[in-house]
């Protein structure tokens, strides 16, 4: 095992042990609020900035603060009442098993970071480098991060490349890949 399988065990880890301390429920609720502060932001922040008109001038501007004014609010009010779910879960005597389920969650979560990483390392040259070669487990992580790239739009995935994948992608869309 080389430095960089090392690193991917920490990373799994760590992201376990953050599952199991928090939970399944607050760790999904969590991802959940994330993403409703993400699509929130994206559909009000174009109402929510005619509202700030009268102290920003520029329209960019106060798009990108009216974002950011949803996105933030919608990650307090996530937060409390995750923090409130948190401590309604631990009265309820389902803590036990909310934090075994958590530690999956935390795995799984670990290892989708870790593939978007190795699907971002794939535009560039890394995969080609000795270190990349040699890991015990950068292989899945490769498999897992060319399934996902057969999901993106075709002018991307043809960027993504790594020594040794297939070039083919799903619908019978290809690629090249550079050795």
């Amino acid at each position: 095992m080389i430095w960089i399988d090392v690193a991917i065990v920490v990373v799994v880890a760590l992201s376990a042990t953050i599952g199991f301390f928090r939970g399944f429920l607050r760790e999904a609720l969590g991802l959940a609020t994330w993403i409703l502060a993400f699509y929130l932001a994206f559909v009000l922040a174009a109402p929510a900035s005619v509202y700030l008109q009268r102290w920003i001038d520029s329209g960019s501007a106060r798009l990108a603060v009216a974002f950011a004014i949803v996105f933030l609010g919608v990650l307090v009010a996530g937060a409390i009442f995750n923090y409130l779910l948190g401590r309604l879960i631990n009265q309820t005597g389902f803590a036990g098993t909310d934090r075994a389920v958590g530690i999956i969650f935390g795995v799984v979560r670990g290892v989708a970071v870790l593939i978007v990483l190795v699907l971002l390392a794939g535009v560039t040259p890394v995969p080609r480098d000795s270190w990349w070669q040699r890991s015990i487990f950068i292989g899945q992580l490769e498999a897992g991060a060319l399934w996902v790239r057969g999901y993106l739009p075709p002018d991307i995935a043809h960027a993504i490349t790594y020594p040794d994948a297939p070039s083919t992608l799903p619908a019978g869309r290809t690629t090249t890949t550079s050795t």
